[in-house]
């Protein structure tokens, strides 16, 4: 009887010190705190092919996850040593989540998959939820629109490569396949250039530059004006003469949300690189911009045909080029 009594408790406090010693929290490396009970979502795949982080349970074994479920909520259910390090000061964890919708369960190596965005840090926050986005096609009706460009071959051709490639090969193989469908693009293009909406308010997702966090001001600085002289927001072949004389050149960002930005963008990193990603926010003007003049060069050719006018009326930026997460900061 004592030998069996013995025996129970020494069961009990083994399990009693496996239910102690399971993780309820953990703090990943930019300083966040993740609870079991909590909820994340899950980002964009690096890749079209699977996440590098994100695992399921193949048979026996642990694979890749090939489904995209880009913002799909998962929770929390257990956390565990991943048994290796992050940094020399952050052990890596490995998190067993359900994806809410399919109850499908998933395993995460937590700090990894916030470096690399398949874990949302921090969710966006749209100054103009409601803005469309400046696509290739829209520019080139804006550009020759303000400009009082003519509408020609070369124009016609490029809207059909934007809009149907199978064609545009064919049509670059074939001239007789060109002047089929020319009639057609052709009038789109204008249709394009006589409607567009000048009321409403637009984006681009380029690239800029992030300073130091500015202790006095609380926030980073930021730059996006490749030419000061000029004034212009490139963006690809196309550049935006901004009416406002003084940029958006600083993001406010509270101390403590600085710390974790700084912590989240260095991640392994010796260094925090000033390369980051903005949200501008524009509303074109339906009018020729005009050009500085100069006595060296040619203004009007050199910028006459990619050049639009523009009121900007926002920026937000973020870690990652498509800006749809990891927002850093806004200001309008």
């Amino acid at each position: 009887m004592n030998r069996t009594l013995f025996y129970i408790c020494c069961c009990l406090s083994l399990l009693a010190g496996t239910i102690q010693a399971q993780e309820t929290s953990v703090q990943v490396y930019d300083g966040t705190t993740l609870k079991v009970g909590d909820v994340i979502q899950a980002g964009y795949k690096p890749s079209i092919y699977q996440y590098n982080t994100i695992k399921a349970m193949d048979g026996k074994y642990l694979r890749d996850f090939k489904d995209d479920i880009a913002f799909s909520k998962l929770e929390i259910i257990e956390i565990k040593d991943a048994n290796r390090t992050y940094t020399s000061s952050v052990k890596e964890k490995t998190l067993t989540v359900r994806e809410q919708s399919s109850g499908k369960e998933l395993f995460i190596n937590i700090n990894e998959a916030i470096e690399k965005g398949e874990v949302i840090a921090k969710p966006a926050q749209r100054l103009y939820p409601d803005a469309k986005f400046l696509s290739d096609d829209l520019l080139l009706a804006l550009t020759l629109r303000v400009n009082k460009l003519p509408v020609t071959d070369k124009e016609v051709l490029f809207l059909i490569s934007l809009k149907d490639k199978d064609l545009y090969k064919k049509c670059k193989a074939n001239e007789f396949e060109f002047n089929s469908v020319k009639v057609e693009y052709t009038t789109l293009l204008e249709d394009m250039m006589n409607n567009f909406d000048f009321e409403s308010t637009y984006y681009v997702n380029n690239q800029l530059t992030i300073g130091k966090y500015d202790f006095s001001k609380n926030g980073y600085p930021i730059n996006f004006i490749g030419n000061d002289k000029l004034g212009f927001l490139k963006y690809g072949d196309y550049n935006f003469a901004l009416t406002v004389k003084e940029f958006h050149s600083f993001i406010p960002v509270s101390q403590e949300y600085g710390n974790e930005v700084n912590k989240r963008r260095q991640a392994r990193s010796s260094y925090i690189s000033e390369l980051a990603y903005g949200r501008f926010y524009l509303i074109p003007l339906d009018k020729m911009a005009e050009l500085p003049k100069s006595d060296i060069m040619n203004m009007e050719k050199l910028y006459r045909v990619t050049l639009i006018g523009a009121n900007l009326v926002g920026v937000e930026v973020y870690d990652f080029k498509h800006c749809d997460y990891n927002f850093i900061g806004s200001v309008k």
